[in-house]
C-alpha cells in the first residue's frame, strides 16, 4: 500500500492577492482577532500587501479602526482609519508599539463623521501607504521599520460597523509621491488614542476647525528613545497654499532641520548620511529615505532588499517575525522583488549588483 502524506491545511497555498475577506473566510483563512474582538484578520501572516475597503469615518478625534496591516497583537500593530474631530488631519496611520501609539503618516484632510470612504493601506518593506477613494496616488506615505510582518485586516471601534467581508487583499502598490520637503519636529502627544505621539508641527486653527497650515506628510523610522523625528512633507494645505514654507520656517525658529527635497538618487544619499548622524538609532537605510524622499519606484525593489537582509541577515531584528509567514508566502514574494530588481535601471549598476547579492544571499541562507 502506498503511503501519501498528508499536508496540514497550514502549509497549503493559497491566493493571496487580488482576493476578498469573503473568500479567505470560506477557505477557513480568517478569523476574528484572538486578543480584541473588533478587529477580524488573516489567519496567516504577511509582509508586503495591501487593505482595502470601505470604512466609516468615526466622530471622535482618534483614528478609528479601519485597516489593520502587520498584527502581531492588539498592542503591536499598524492601523490606518478616520476620524472627523480633528482639524484637517483626518486620515491617517498610527502604529502602536508595546502599546503605545504613535502617528506614523497623515492627509490633511476634513473629512464627514460617519460617511464611509474606500480606503486602502499598502506595506511594502519599511514602506506604508495610504490611500482614499483615489485608488492609484497615496495621499500620504512612511517609513517604519518596527513591525516587518503580521496578520491583515479589518476592523470598528465606538460603534461604527464596517462589514469586514467587503475586504480584499491585495499586492502592494508602488508609486510613491515626492517630497515637498524634509523637517525636524519634536514629539508632543500622551501617548493614548486621543493622543497620540506625534510631531509637532506649526498649526493655525480657524473658527470652523480647519487648519489652514496642516499638510500631508509622514514620518522617517522614529524610535522611542529620540526626541525629535523627520517629517517627510509630501502635499500642502488643502485650502491655502504655502503651507510647507511655514512648516520650514517654524523647524528654523527652533533650530531644527530643516530641507530642500533632494534632485537625485545620489542627493537623497548624501542627505541620509547628513541626517544619519543626528539619528544613529535608525534601522532604515539610506535607499529607504531615498524612496521616500523621491518616490521613484525604481529605487523601491533596493529599498526592499534592505530590508530582507536586515531583518534575516544582519542585525536580524525582525527574523523571528518573518518566520511566521508562510515559507511558500516568502519565497514567493522575494521572488517578486527580484524580478523587479532585475529590470531596475535609473540606479546606479553597483548599487543594483549589491542589492542583487543581498537576495541572493537570502535565498543560499535560507530563513
Amino acid at each position: 500500500m502506498t503511503y501519501i502524506p498528508i499536508i496540514p491545511r497550514a502549509k497549503l497555498e493559497y491566493p493571496t492577492e487580488d482576493v476578498g475577506f469573503c473568500y479567505l473566510s470560506a477557505i477557513d483563512k480568517l478569523e476574528v482577532a484572538t486578543d480584541y474582538v473588533k478587529i477580524t484578520n488573516t489567519i496567516d501572516s504577511f509582509t508586503d500587501k495591501a487593505v482595502k475597503g470601505v470604512g466609516l469615518c468615526g466622530s471622535t478625534v482618534a483614528w478609528e479602526h479601519n485597516l489593520i496591516m502587520r498584527y502581531q497583537a492588539v498592542t503591536d500593530k499598524y492601523r490606518a482609519g478616520m476620524g472627523s474631530g480633528n482639524s484637517s488631519r483626518d486620515y491617517g496611520v498610527v502604529k502602536s508599539l508595546g502599546g503605545n501609539p504613535y502617528d506614523v503618516c497623515w492627509e490633511a484632510v476634513d473629512l464627514t463623521a460617519n460617511n464611509p470612504y474606500l480606503i486602502k493601506a499598502s506595506f511594502s518593506g519599511s514602506t506604508v501607504k495610504i490611500f482614499r477613494n483615489d485608488m492609484t496616488t497615496p495621499k500620504a506615505t512612511a517609513t517604519d521599520s518596527d513591525i516587518p510582518s503580521g496578520k491583515y485586516g479589518i476592523g470598528w471601534q465606538y460603534g461604527d460597523l464596517t462589514n469586514p467581508l467587503t475586504a480584499r487583499l491585495e499586492a502592494p502598490s508602488t508609486n510613491l509621491p515626492p517630497a515637498l520637503a524634509i523637517i525636524e519636529a519634536e514629539i508632543t502627544g500622551e501617548g493614548t488614542d486621543e493622543n497620540p505621539y506625534r510631531p509637532q508641527l506649526a498649526t493655525s486653527i480657524t473658527e470652523d476647525n480647519r487648519d489652514t497650515l496642516a499638510v500631508s506628510a509622514g514620518v522617517f523610522d522614529h524610535k522611542e528613545n529620540h526626541a525629535t523625528m523627520i517629517v517627510i512633507i509630501q502635499s500642502d494645505n488643502p485650502y491655502v497654499n504655502g503651507a510647507v514654507v511655514e512648516q520650514k520656517n517654524y523647524a528654523n525658529s527652533k533650530n531644527l532641520t530643516a530641507l530642500n527635497p533632494p534632485s537625485n538618487y545620489a542627493e537623497a544619499i548624501s542627505q541620509y548620511s547628513q541626517l544619519k548622524s543626528d539619528f544613529p538609532e535608525w534601522i532604515a537605510g539610506k535607499d529607504n529615505y531615498a524612496y521616500q524622499v523621491i518616490g521613484h519606484e525604481s529605487i523601491e525593489p533596493l529599498a526592499i532588499a534592505d530590508f530582507y537582509y536586515g531583518h534575516l541577515i544582519e542585525h536580524k531584528s525582525g527574523y523571528n517575525q518573518l518566520k511566521q509567514v508562510p515559507d511558500w508566502e516568502l519565497e514567493r514574494t522575494l521572488n517578486v522583488w527580484k524580478e523587479r530588481l532585475e529590470r531596475v535601471t535609473a540606479v546606479p549598476s553597483a548599487e543594483k549588483e549589491k542589492h542583487m547579492n543581498k537576495l541572493n544571499e537570502i535565498f543560499k541562507l535560507g530563513w
